[in-house]
C-alpha cells in the first residue's frame, strides 16, 4: 500500500508543477524611434536604446505605434551578433 500511495503523490506533485504558469519579469518602456518596421524603446534605468522589429509585437499593429506611447516588454534576448531585442511587446 505505501508505494500506490507513494507513485499517487508523486504524480499529483509532478502535474501541480507542470499546471502553475509560468512567471517572467516584464520590462516598461516608451517608444523613441520608429522606423520601417523597427524601432527603438527606452527603458529607465538603461543606457541603451532596445531595438524591436515589428513582428515583436503582440497586441497592435506596427502603424498603430506613436513616439512615446507606452509600453511592456516580455522578454529581452540577443541576436546574432549579441545585441539585445526586445520580443513580446503590448502597448499599454
Amino acid at each position: 500500500m505505501p508505494k500506490i500511495f507513494a507513485k499517487k503523490c508523486t504524480h499529483d506533485i509532478i502535474n501541480a508543477l507542470l499546471s502553475k504558469e509560468k512567471t517572467f519579469f516584464m520590462y516598461e518602456g516608451k517608444i523613441v524611434h520608429l522606423g520601417k518596421g523597427f524601432g527603438f524603446i527606452k527603458i529607465e534605468g538603461r543606457s541603451k536604446d532596445l531595438f524591436f522589429h515589428l513582428s515583436s509585437l503582440l497586441n497592435a499593429s506596427f502603424a498603430e505605434l506613436q513616439l512615446g506611447d507606452a509600453v511592456t516588454i516580455g522578454d529581452i534576448e540577443n541576436d546574432k551578433s549579441g545585441k539585445e531585442i526586445a520580443k513580446n511587446i503590448n502597448l499599454i
